[in-house]
C-alpha cells in the first residue's frame, strides 16, 4: 500500500516523464471565512490549496488562521485513493487537537486526540462500502447532484472522528433554507431521536457553477476548551460569482 507521499511522487514522475497520455494538474485556492453563528464575530479563515488532476481534485491542503492571522491548525486531504472516504490529517498546533484518518484495506484507522493534555485514541472500524469521511461530503454532493437536486434522500455512513465510529446521515436537499441565490443541502443524523440534540449541518452551492458558497453547523476547529465552534462559514469568491451572475 503506498504511503501519501509515494503516491504524490508517483503522480510527479508522470508529470514530469510526459509518458503515455499527457496529465493535466492545476492548483486552485479558495478563501472561507467562518463566522461564530448569530453574530459577526470571525473565528478563523481556512484557505485551500486544492491539486485538480484532469479537473478531479486529488488533494487539498488547508491553513487554518485566526482573526490575526496566525496559524491555528493544517489538513492536509489525499482523494487519490477514494473521493468519498479520502485519507486526511488534522492538527491544531495550538490546542494539541488532532484527527487522522487512513483506510487500510477492509478497515479505517482512526485517530484522535481532544487537547494537547489527552492522549491520542486510537480505533479501527470497518469501511463501509458506501462511507463518507469529512471533505468526502463534498465529492458525494458533486457525484450526486442531480439526484439531490431532484428531491432524492441518501443514507450513509458518515465518519465522526471524536466517536471513532461511522453514524448514519440523511443528505437531501432543503429549499426552505435556500438564500443568497444558493442551492441548500442538509446532512443530519438518521436518528429521529438524535436529530432533538445534534444540530443539522447545511450547505449551499452556486446552481449553476455549483462551487460552495457557504458551510453552517459544527466546526473542525475547537476552542481553548477543546469545544467544537459552531460557525457560519462564508466563500467570497462563489458568493461575488453568485451575485454577478443574478443566481441564474
Amino acid at each position: 500500500m503506498y504511503t501519501t507521499i509515494e503516491r504524490w511522487l508517483l503522480v510527479l514522475m508522470l508529470l514530469t516523464a510526459g509518458i503515455a497520455s499527457p496529465i493535466h494538474a492545476e492548483t486552485q485556492q479558495r478563501v472561507g471565512n467562518a463566522y461564530r453563528v448569530g453574530s459577526n464575530e470571525l473565528l478563523y479563515t481556512e484557505t485551500h490549496s486544492e491539486v485538480h488532476v484532469d479537473g478531479q481534485v486529488r488533494q487539498d491542503t488547508v491553513t487554518y488562521r485566526d482573526a490575526s492571522g496566525a496559524i491555528l491548525a493544517l489538513k492536509t486531504v489525499d482523494f487519490a485513493r477514494d473521493l468519498f472516504m479520502p485519507d486526511f490529517e488534522l492538527i491544531n498546533e495550538r490546542t494539541g487537537h488532532l484527527e487522522a484518518v487512513a483506510v487500510e484495506g477492509a478497515s479505517v484507522r482512526v485517530s484522535f486526540r481532544r487537547s494537547r493534555a489527552d492522549s491520542v485514541s486510537i480505533a479501527t472500524p470497518e469501511a463501509p462500502v458506501n462511507g463518507v469521511v469529512d471533505a468526502g461530503f463534498d465529492r458525494f454532493i458533486e457525484r450526486h447532484w442531480d439526484e439531490l437536486f431532484g428531491g432524492k434522500v441518501f443514507k450513509q455512513p458518515f465518519l465522526v472522528p471524536s466517536r471513532l465510529a461511522f453514524y448514519d446521515f440523511r443528505i437531501r436537499r432543503d429549499a426552505q433554507r435556500e438564500n443568497d441565490a444558493g442551492v441548500a443541502f442538509v446532512m443530519e443524523v438518521d436518528s429521529a431521536l438524535l436529530r432533538l440534540f445534534v444540530s443539522p449541518i447545511v450547505v449551499r452551492y452556486h446552481p449553476v457553477t455549483r462551487a460552495l458558497m457557504s458551510y453552517e453547523g459544527i466546526s473542525n476547529m475547537r476552542d481553548e476548551a477543546g469545544e467544537n465552534y459552531n460557525v457560519l462559514i462564508r466563500f467570497p469568491a462563489a458568493l461575488q460569482s453568485a451575485a454577478l451572475s443574478g443566481g441564474s
